[in-house]
Formats: C-alpha cells, sequence, structure tokens
C-alpha cells in the first residue's frame, strides 16, 4: 500500500453532518459594513473610475500622488503601523 493511502486512510469526520446554504454574495453585500463616510454607492463609484482607467491614465495619477508636497509615502515596520494610525487620527481632529 503505498504510504499516502496509510497515512489517511483512518481519517473521516465524525459527529452529525450539517450544512447550512451559502450566501449569495448580495446577501453578504448587504451586510457589509463601510468606513464612516462611505456607503455602496460610494464604493461602486470608485471602483468603476478605477476599472474605466487606462494604464497611462493609472501611471499618470500614481506619478501625481508622489510629486503632492502636502503629503509623503513611507514605510513603517508593521508593528508600528497601529501607533502611526492612532497619531494620524489625532493630528485629523
Amino acid at each position: 500500500m503505498p504510504l499516502s493511502r496509510k497515512i489517511f486512510k483512518n481519517h473521516r469526520v465524525r459527529g452529525k453532518r450539517v450544512c447550512r446554504p451559502l450566501k449569495s454574495t448580495e446577501e453578504k453585500m448587504k451586510k457589509s459594513k463601510f468606513p464612516p463616510g462611505w456607503d455602496e454607492t460610494r464604493v461602486r463609484l470608485v471602483l468603476e473610475h478605477y476599472e474605466a482607467q487606462s494604464q497611462e491614465e493609472a501611471l499618470a495619477e500614481d506619478e501625481a500622488a508622489f510629486e503632492n508636497t502636502q503629503q509623503t509615502t513611507m514605510q513603517v515596520p508593521i508593528e508600528l503601523v497601529p501607533m502611526v494610525r492612532g497619531l494620524l487620527a489625532k493630528h485629523q481632529t
């Protein structure tokens, strides 16, 4: 008997099988929570904007973001992200 058959030979799920019907994507979307100021309409508009964008337009938008003198982009160690977000939230209020 091959090794793979020996390993999986006696593995099975015991107990009652409970099958729940799968929720449709629409049902899941209805229960989605959006950040403050966002709703389904706003999300759809943003998606439409980016899906309709050509590669050239997307590149131009990215380059313009890096030319903004009022903001910067930087790398932050993952463990510091919550603290940086907290500082930004305090600064914005």
